[in-house]
């Protein structure tokens, strides 16, 4: 993988000599820009996002300048949407509100081209690759109702392609990424996990047939491995531990042979760390503490050199503070949890990210026992997402994660518990309808015997 960093950026070289000495030929331009998106893809498999944006960035604006110049030609137009997919899909792993502006403009130039190409197989292609990842974006961001249109309209759009090239691997590896993505969303946004559940296995029956015809290639191999992990979050909810434990081996298993395969692929490294902590949680959550020690700690062992050798990479960071929340927790249950515990988690942060990971940092300053600071960060927080002057507004996932703090807030109980439902209310009202994790969650435990909150799961589950 380095390798092929160091040939893309001779490639970029080359390519920008010739258009500076040639201003003329576009094409040398075109050819720059194109070299300069690939080299973003292999940084971000690297795990530098931040290069890879860079990169994403420049490139997007040399097409857009040739689009521009040159509306006419075809040829610059398809560069220019590829150029929105890579540079959405890197915004969105920053955490940046833009990339749902970027999949649009790229949804809508391959609207356009499937459109007056309908012969066109890559045009279709690509139209359903961003129908599929602007799915998921939407979903996350609580748009519940677009979000399963979307994802529905994607897993559409590539069957009608698989069924004119029915022995395309590349086409059937999107058809199974489809079938995971909607199975993943019926479960976790619309609390429909037997939908789901047939939806993640119909995605990963094709990956293990094409693990078995393509056994060298990595990527169905990592791909079949998540599927599992999404299959055991299913039956975590529906309390088959044993299943659900058996299927995060399954994907173990594979992240450790890619792992050992692929040593200089940073993301091999941490999605098994990230695995390990999964397994700590379900141990965890069996009432194990102890024995889900030594899955965290693996998973620490994991990442942390990951995250030491990239730095600020956000992929590698979330996974260690998984990792490291994880075995924070896990202390806390055997009442070994110190306050440095939770504060060393903290200070790997950024105090000027994104409004989750504020909420995040608020929680940690709770869980260390300083919670007057804690509560004046939250309350702070929470009233600027009421008076909606952060952007992009919250979503499901702040207001649920604000309803944890309250929750977990010891001081005070009474009010920070009414505060804690006012705000559930608030990430229901947001799209949140997964009931099943609201009653598993032990972050919630506070409240479980009060009416008021019993009364709002009843009508959720309606």
């Amino acid at each position: 993988m380095t390798e092929a960093k160091t040939a893309y950026k001779k490639s970029v070289s080359a390519w920008e000599t010739l258009a500076y000495e040639f201003p003329t030929k576009k094409d040398y331009q075109d050819n720059s820009s194109i070299a300069r998106r690939c080299l973003a893809d292999v940084l971000s498999d690297l795990g530098d996002l931040d290069a890879a944006e860079s990169e994403a960035r420049s490139a997007l604006k040399s097409q857009e300048q040739l689009v521009a110049e040159s509306p006419n030609e075809t040829r610059y137009l398809v560069n220019l949407g590829k150029g929105f997919q890579t540079l959405s899909d890197l915004s969105k792993q920053l955490g940046k509100s833009e990339a749902e502006e970027q999949y649009r403009k790229g949804l809508q130039i391959f609207e356009n081209l499937a459109e007056d190409f309908p012969s066109n197989v890559e045009y279709r292609f690509r139209l359903a690759q961003i129908q599929s990842n602007l799915g998921n974006f939407l979903a996350e961001a609580g748009q519940t109702k677009e979000a399963e249109e979307t994802l529905r309209n994607s897993l559409k759009t590539t069957v009608a392609l698989i069924a004119n090239t029915p022995f395309d691997p590349s086409l059937r590896s999107d058809l199974a990424e489809r079938h995971v993505s909607l199975g993943r969303f019926l479960r976790a946004r619309l609390s429909k996990p037997e939908e789901g559940m047939e939806e993640l296995r119909l995605g990963l029956n094709i990956y293990k047939k094409l693990v078995t015809e393509f056994p060298s290639y990595p990527r169905y191999r990592s791909d079949l491995a998540d599927g599992f992990d999404d299959l055991a979050q299913i039956l975590t909810q529906q309390g088959r531990f044993a299943d659900a434990q058996e299927q995060i081996g399954n994907a173990i298993e594979i992240h450790e042979k890619l792992a050992s395969e692929f040593p200089r692929v940073a993301n091999h490294r941490v999605t098994l760390g990230t695995d390990y902590c999964r397994m700590g949680e379900l141990i965890k959550s069996q009432g194990n503490p102890t024995e889900s020690l030594i899955w965290f700690n693996k998973g620490v062992e994991s990442v942390r050199p990951v995250y030491e050798a990239v730095g600020s990479t956000i992929y590698a960071r979330g996974a260690l503070i998984i990792c490291l929340s994880g075995r924070a927790g896990a202390l806390a249950q055997l009442k070994q949890d110190k306050a440095a515990d939770w504060e060393s988690i903290r200070e790997i942060i950024p105090d000027d990210g994104p409004q989750q990971s504020k909420i995040q940092r608020a929680i940690l300053l709770l869980k260390a026992s300083k919670v007057d600071e804690s509560v004046i960060e939250m309350n702070e927080l929470v009233k600027a997402a009421i008076n909606k002057t952060v952007t992009p507004p919250w979503s499901l996932v702040e207001w649920y994660d604000a309803t944890c703090f309250f929750s977990l807030a010891p001081e005070r109980q009474e009010d920070y518990a009414v505060r804690s439902l006012q705000l559930l209310s608030r990430a229901i009202d947001s799209g949140f309808t997964d009931a099943e994790h609201i009653l598993h969650d032990s972050d919630l435990d506070p409240l479980r015997e009060r009416r008021d909150f019993r009364k709002l799961i009843e009508s959720l589950k309606k």
